[in-house]
């Protein structure tokens, strides 16, 4: 296990995220919280907070663990169309430029649509992203888990650390990514990957969470 972590987690504000804005918010202090009660031995943890609808905005970057604030309604407010590949190209670009010893990069998309509005295209971005050391996980949302699959390998994300969430169900992936970093951080996995119990608990289609 790699001393030094550094986590990209870059969420979708897309107007199509307001009705689960709450939700996004709680979640995500959530993982916060659980990652910093999880204490690893010579373990360093950075975050990378990042939103994107038509641009990308930062929240927070190379930020301890231990410091991390929480994220606010203020810090999301959804709005905008999905430019997905230029957000995602903009963190590779940060990732290449790291020089942080003995690190493993996570980089972490939620999603609830496909691209729509970036303008680099995805040959560009293919070329981007094959030239990134990140271990890219893909949460998106979806009816089927292959869904998540099939967009995520796109992306540069391997089958097992895809995650399709139903509508109503962006807390329960959230709460599944927490999981499978902690199982990674402490050792007990070689890879962020989710469980058959996590994909089937975050799969279940309904409604918005109505706040």
């Amino acid at each position: 296990m790699s001393k030094n972590i550094i986590i990209y987690l870059l969420l979708d504000k897309s107007y199509s995220m307001w009705c689960r804005r709450h939700s996004v918010v709680q979640g995500v202090n959530t993982l916060f919280k659980e990652q910093k009660d999880l204490l690893v031995k010579d373990q360093t943890v950075t975050v990378n907070t990042y939103t994107f609808d038509d641009k990308i905005s930062i929240v927070a970057e190379d930020i301890p663990l231990t410091e991390i604030k929480p994220l606010t309604l203020q810090d999301y407010v959804p709005n905008g169309n999905t430019a997905l590949r230029d957000a995602m190209a903009h963190v590779f670009h940060k990732i290449k430029n790291d020089t942080t010893p003995d690190v493993v990069h996570l980089f972490v998309i939620q999603t609830d649509g496909e691209e729509n509005s970036s303008s680099i295209s995805q040959e560009e971005f293919n070329q981007i992203r094959d030239a990134s050391k990140a271990e890219i996980i893909y949460l998106g949302m979806g009816e089927k888990s292959e869904d998540a699959m099939n967009n995520g390998r796109a992306y540069g994300a391997h089958r097992g650390a895809t995650l399709t969430y139903g509508e109503n169900n962006i807390l329960d992936a959230i709460h599944s990514l927490g999981e499978a970093v902690k199982r990674y951080r402490s050792g007990s996995s070689q890879k962020v990957e989710f469980t058959p119990v996590e994909r089937g608990r975050s799969s279940s289609c309904s409604s918005c969470d109505g706040i």
